[in-house]
């Protein structure tokens, strides 16, 4: 009886899964939810709330998704689901703008010796949560600590150096405190 309900339980997770690759997330959610409800195993709930997580990231749904991601990692098997979980959470909250908080996490990834051969990945997540908070220059340096003359890092530069131009800060001297206000 044991091998046929986890037959069954495996049946129910491919065809979530089919669903989410398919696109449907709605339905796909469902069967997932289905599938953690009815399973006592705890076979398939890393896989089952990561997808869930994503599913709800793609609709738009931020808090859902932080909450699946955070009972993805919870269930994670190893130090790589908690971090692929972690970094999950990290986008939401880029995407949310919720950027300090993408920044402790971030903090948080980079000050555990679990991910210390992960850096480079935190550093061009933390590139990314500097371009969403307009800091150009700190998303450069994030992105250099990639890898010298990284393209983004070289793209963050050219738009830094589009944000000031010389010719504009001229004529706004011209009104007082303009000039102040331009450049921050």
């Amino acid at each position: 009886m044991s091998l046929l309900a986890q037959d069954s339980f495996a049946v129910q997770f491919n065809l979530a899964k089919k669903l989410y690759e398919a696109e449907k997330y709605f339905d796909a959610v469902t069967e997932f939810k289905r599938l953690l409800f009815f399973n006592d195993r705890d076979i398939y709930n890393y896989e089952s709330n990561l997808l869930i997580g994503l599913s709800y990231k793609k609709a738009a749904k931020f808090s859902e998704a932080i909450q699946h991601f955070g009972l993805a990692e919870l269930n994670s098997k190893n130090d790589d689901e908690v971090f692929e979980a972690r970094l999950e959470i990290i986008k939401v909250n880029i995407l949310r703008r919720t950027t300090e908080r993408a920044l402790d996490l971030l903090d948080s990834l980079l000050n555990d010796s679990r991910f210390s051969n992960r850096i480079d990945e935190i550093n061009y997540w933390r590139g990314w949560t500097y371009i969403f908070t307009d800091n150009w220059e700190k998303a450069s340096l994030s992105f250099s600590a990639v890898q010298p003359q990284h393209h983004l890092a070289l793209l963050c530069d050219s738009v830094a150096d589009d944000l000031y131009n010389p010719q504009l800060a001229k004529i706004l001297s011209i009104v007082p405190g303009a000039g102040q206000i331009y450049t921050g």
